[in-house]
Parts: structure tokens; C-alpha cells; sequence
């Protein structure tokens, strides 16, 4: 098992658009995040923090170079990575036709909890995040804040090992952001 959270080696993304020219996201960064450790990274719009969440979190391949999370290559173990990790990003991330509760009960299953576990697992993190009333209540019938709220609230189910947080806040009441 890996002592590193994270490796990131020379990884490289590069977008190449048809006819405009290739732009370089990320550009040959190497890093390692021990276990345990709390890691912010942060940078201006464009600096490419988002593009290397995506490929840590293997909703995208990296153009060169490698990226290990708690030791599996992002782009040969990506089962093995996706069943380690838990994150938000900035997309919304929330099945709008399921209510909250069967949201976070689909995730937590994807992730291997019985359901007694899912239950009151998914009892706890909407009462955290204030969403114990809106339970029952479709995601699509949510307002913007409520919606980002589950997307959020959702991966504190699983308690995976590693945790990917990409402007976890937008969009969030200031009294939950804490």
C-alpha cells in the first residue's frame, strides 16, 4: 500500500480544439500528497485546478505523465481509484429525477454500504446539511443552493479515504459553508 495519497508525476493535459490552437491546461506538474494529510491547491480561474481534479478523479485521461490516488494509476486502475475517492465538482453531480433520499441511498450502494448502514448514514448527513425536511422531495424540485447542497452532503456518506472538493461551496448558504 502507498504512503502518498496522491502522486502526481510530469501530468500533462492538453485540449486540442478543431482549428484553434492546443491549449495546455496543465503543464508537467509533479506533486505528492502523504495519507492523512490535508491538501488545498489553489491558483487563479484557468490555472487548471479543475482540469487535474477531473483527472485525479478520472472523469478524464491526462494527455502525458501519471497520476496514482492511494497507489492505482488513475488511467489503468480507474475502477480501483473511483471506489477509493468521494467528490464535488462543479458540474452538478445530484440525479434530478430521484428525491434526496434515494440520491444519497443510489450513492452510498454504489460505494458498498448495506442499506441498514445507507439508512442511517443518509439520516445523519441530511440532518448535518439541514436537508432532513426535503428528504422526500425530488432534486429537480429543489432551488439551486438546496440541489448543491445534496451534491455536497452525498459524499460524506461513503467516508472514502480520499476526498476531492472543487468549489465545494458555490452557490451554498454562508451558515453552511462552516
Amino acid at each position: 500500500m502507498s504512503e502518498f495519497a496522491l502522486e502526481v508525476e510530469k501530468l500533462v493535459k492538453v485540449y486540442a480544439p478543431r482549428g484553434k490552437p492546443a491549449i495546455r491546461a496543465v503543464d508537467g506538474l509533479s506533486f505528492s500528497v502523504p495519507r492523512g494529510i490535508i491538501f488545498g491547491l489553489l491558483g487563479p480561474n484557468g490555472a487548471g485546478k479543475s482540469t487535474l481534479l477531473r483527472m485525479l478523479t478520472t472523469l478524464t485521461q491526462p494527455s502525458e505523465g501519471s497520476a496514482r490516488v492511494l497507489g492505482f494509476d488513475v488511467v489503468r486502475k480507474a475502477l480501483e481509484v473511483r471506489r477509493r475517492i468521494a467528490s464535488v465538482i462543479q458540474e452538478t453531480a445530484a440525479e434530478l429525477f430521484l428525491s434526496v433520499r434515494d440520491n444519497f441511498l443510489t450513492y452510498a450502494k454504489f460505494h458498498g454500504l448495506e442499506r441498514t448502514t445507507a439508512l442511517r448514514r443518509s439520516a445523519a448527513v441530511m440532518e448535518t446539511f439541514q436537508l432532513t425536511e426535503e428528504a422526500d422531495r425530488k432534486v429537480q424540485d429543489l432551488s439551486g443552493g438546496f440541489r448543491r447542497r445534496v451534491q455536497v452532503a452525498k459524499v460524506f456518506l461513503a467516508e472514502t479515504p480520499v476526498l476531492f472538493l472543487d468549489e465545494y461551496s458555490t452557490g451554498m448558504d454562508a451558515i453552511l459553508k462552516r
